[in-house]
C-alpha cells in the first residue's frame, strides 16, 4: 500500500501521465470517485475522509515499514 500511494503521488505530479492515468482502464476507483454527484453530500463525505485519512495512513505505514526492517 505504501508503494502504491508513492507512486499515485509520484504519477499526478505529471500532467501528461496523470491525464493518461484517468482516462485508462486500470484506474477504477479514480473514475468512480470523479463519478459521484457532488450533491450527494454522503458519498462526498466519505470521499472526504478517506482524503483526509491518506497522508496520515501514509506516514504510518512509512513507520511501520521502518520498524520491520
Amino acid at each position: 500500500n505504501v508503494a502504491t500511494m508513492m507512486n499515485q503521488f509520484n504519477w499526478s505530479q505529471d500532467k501528461a501521465l496523470r491525464s493518461w492515468m484517468t482516462e485508462n482502464r486500470l484506474d477504477g476507483f479514480s473514475k468512480m470517485a470523479r463519478s459521484v454527484d457532488p450533491e450527494d453530500a454522503e458519498k462526498v463525505a466519505i470521499l472526504m475522509k478517506m482524503r483526509d485519512a491518506a497522508k496520515p495512513a501514509m506516514m504510518n505505514g512509512m513507520k511501520l515499514l521502518a520498524m520491520a526492517g
